[in-house]
């Protein structure tokens, strides 16, 4: 695989994770720190799979495989493997798959292009766009916070993302709907990152702080669709020499995707 293709992927544990009810019950048991360890290593070996675990599209794993891949001592693997299913931490599906119920709450992935562009970013001064002259200007205070917001550490992050832009534009958008839950998923899934969207909201404001009507578009459903990279680079913007705005999507059109 050429190394710009591959995608990075990681565990996310919450530091509460030895804490969780299901995890102490295990611990509890005889060996038990044996069936957590276990499973951490399932999850591991999952992570590039989707959460799926099979040798191969034809032959499942069965209890010796899975001893010598995570290096467990059978016993361990059979005992573990039934408490993890009784928990509805794992699922055996009818076909011998192992799906690890949990991994969508736990993966995390950027693609090799989006580590580049991340690390670029720790090189670069990112207060960098300056807001047009004609524009109204910010608060001191704003500024500082937009300081805190930019965080590389914040993937994910949908909350922020709203709140930065609701104090840029003085709206008041949720960060709980739906439709705003999805198109953010759906950039944070292409491999853009938290910075981005800061960079997106800056680059609109700057275009279009001093026309209302465009000044109206600075809303989620529009600021963060398909045109996502166009905005992160300015290119979005080029139709304004030529007075040709490029055709948006619906909130529904966008939703339904």
């Amino acid at each position: 695989m050429n190394v710009k293709d591959k995608k990075y992927y990681w565990l996310k544990l919450k530091k509460d994770f030895f804490k969780r009810h299901d995890i102490q019950i295990i611990e509890s048991q005889e060996n038990g720190e044996k069936y957590v360890l276990f499973y951490l290593k399932l999850l591991a070996e999952s992570i590039g799979h989707e959460g799926t675990l099979r040798f191969n599209e034809m032959l499942p794993y069965d209890e010796k495989m899975l001893a010598t891949i995570t290096n467990t001592d059978i016993d361990v693997v059979r005992s573990a493997t039934k408490l993890l299913s009784d928990l509805k931490m794992i699922d055996m599906l009818s076909d011998g798959t192992i799906f690890m119920t949990e991994i969508t709450k736990m993966l995390g992935h950027e693609t090799y292009w989006a580590n580049k562009k991340r690390e670029q970013r720790k090189q670069l001064t990112l207060d960098n766009v300056q807001p047009s002259p004609t524009c109204p200007s910010k608060s001191k205070e704003l500024e500082k916070e937009k300081e805190l917001y930019i965080d590389t550490k914040k993937e994910n992050n949908i909350k922020d993302v709203i709140i930065y832009l609701n104090k840029k534009t003085g709206k008041e958008y949720r960060y709980t709907t739906g439709p705003t839950i999805k198109i953010v998923n759906a950039r944070y899934n292409e491999g853009f990152v938290y910075n981005d969207f800061i960079t997106v909201i800056d680059n609109a404001y700057k275009h279009w702080c001093n026309n209302n009507n465009e000044f109206a578009n600075m809303k989620p459903s529009i600021l963060f669709n398909g045109s996502f990279e166009s905005r992160l680079d300015n290119s979005a913007y080029d139709w304004v020499d030529n007075n040709k705005p490029p055709k948006e999507k619906s909130v529904e059109e966008l939703f339904n995707e």
